[in-house]
Formats: C-alpha cells, structure tokens, sequence
C-alpha cells in the first residue's frame, strides 16, 4: 500500500492540477466514457491526458546516464 501511495504521489507531482480530477476517477476503475462524463472533457482527450501522463512516468523513471545500472 505504501508503494502504492508514493507511485500515486508522483503521478500527481508530474500532472497539472486540472487533470488530477481525471487521474483520480482512472484511479477509482472509471471507463474513459464516465470519466469524460463526469469531467465535461471529450473521451479523446481524457484517452490523451492518460497517455501523456504514463509516458512522463515512464521517462521519469529512466535513468539519465544509460550505463548507470552497469
């Protein structure tokens, strides 16, 4: 659970406010469809907020030297 809980405190970090709304209902198992629904967002762009959201995760879990881990 604490893993968790720091995964989802640097989700939030790396988003803009007005999209912790959208993480949140994603977070709460919501289909895109509720989710742009509940937020007035168009379901595409609930889809593309998600997935820039996950690409900056994932880069910001990338080392910075690649031969780091060597």
């Amino acid at each position: 659970v604490a893993q968790a809980d720091d995964v989802w405190d640097r989700i939030v970090r790396l988003c803009p406010p007005e999209h912790v709304e959208v993480l949140r209902l994603k977070r709460d198992g919501l289909p895109l469809a509720d989710i742009a629904a509940r937020t007035g967002l168009h379901e595409g762009s609930v889809r593309r907020i998600l997935r820039k959201l996950a690409r900056e995760l994932a880069l910001a879990d990338e080392p910075l030297d690649p031969g780091a881990d060597e």
